[in-house]
């Protein structure tokens, strides 16, 4: 896990989560309106602005985690080289974390 302390700035955040944002994976373009929806880009913006917790996966990829109002799961949102890559409500984090608030 990676602490959230040394992600570093909020407007370092902010820029980076845009700079995600604008560069999505053909995967994110194509396949993530037909899988998952419901998940609003203003959701995934705040997850990686203010995650809850972040990691980095084994590929390289980090992975942010956030709650949404209104849902009681946990959104992960995958980011692979600098590029969104998916965005989706993840149950099993609620094994480890239980449901969010």
């Amino acid at each position: 896990m990676i602490d959230n302390d040394s992600y570093g700035d909020l407007n370092l955040r902010r820029a980076y989560a845009a700079q995600v944002m604008s560069n999505p994976t053909d995967h994110f373009r194509y396949d993530q309106p037909i899988d998952h929806p419901e998940v609003q880009s203003e959701w995934i913006e705040r997850t990686i602005v203010e995650p809850h917790f972040r990691e980095r996966d084994v590929d390289g990829s980090e992975l942010y985690y956030g709650s949404v109002s209104g849902y009681r799961r946990w959104l992960k949102v995958v980011v692979l080289n600098e590029q969104i890559h998916s965005a989706y409500f993840d149950r099993r984090v609620a094994r480890t974390l239980g449901d969010p608030i």
